[in-house]
């Protein structure tokens, strides 16, 4: 008798819903760690790493993947059959877990930031740091977290093609050094994609179980 219900993933591919419970901790768990003053670090980044932490849990509410991907209607089974575009949004959700694993780590074991900066910016980056100001590990935690930002950047991205019916057609390719932008990716953005974005970042602004509020002029950074 055939499998009514056959697997929503892949075999061998990484659980929706773990990937997003990892990311979610490990955003939970830097943002703690980031709360502890550091005088080279502009305070503006800390906020940014909220409001993208906010960003992140919009998205994966909105998009219903932290629910087990059997589930009905969640983001696994609904990827089913667009194996691409899985496979598109697992690298972006790999990547965004071992960007935030680095930073955590720099945080956790400063003495060890010279070390620990060669080593995580040798495969991600050729972009020199000769113009930074600040500590060494301070400003490896600030090129590490534009990256974490280019991820959930390429999630509201990869959220327009999934409403579209040719979703499956189309490719991201997930940025992992700091000057990754977003320009580069071929992306066709329709501006009834973009207003619809824009409606679901304000419905949440309004829910009253979510009291960090997406500022309106960064709006346009998260459908840009």
């Amino acid at each position: 008798m055939a499998d009514i219900n056959p697997p929503s993933e892949e075999p061998g591919m990484p659980d929706l819903e773990t990937l997003f419970g990892k990311c979610t901790q490990g955003f939970k768990h830097l943002l703690f760690a980031l709360s502890t003053p550091r005088p080279s670090l502009d305070p503006k980044l800390i906020e940014r790493a909220l409001d993208r932490y906010a960003r992140l849990k919009v998205w994966a509410h909105d998009f219903r993947a932290e629910i087990p991907d059997r589930a009905r209607s969640s983001l696994g089974e609904r990827l089913r059959d667009k194996p691409e575009v899985r496979h598109q949004l697992t690298g972006i959700l790999e990547t965004l877990n071992k960007q935030l694993a680095l930073v955590q780590n720099i945080l956790d074991n400063p003495e060890d930031h010279d070390q620990q900066g060669g080593d995580a910016i040798s495969d991600d980056s050729d972009s020199s740091s000769s113009n930074s100001s600040g500590g060494d590990g301070d400003r490896l935690v600030s090129r590490l977290l534009q990256t974490v930002f280019d991820q959930i950047q390429l999630l509201y991205h990869l959220g327009i093609l999934l409403r579209r019916s040719n979703a499956g057609r189309r490719y991201l390719k997930s940025g992992v050094g700091p000057g990754s932008g977003s320009s580069n990716h071929p992306i066709v953005v329709l501006p009834e994609d973009i207003s619809h974005v824009r409606e679901t970042i304000r419905k949440w602004q309004s829910d009253q179980s979510y009291s960090t509020a997406l500022p309106e002029e960064d709006e346009d950074k998260a459908v840009s």
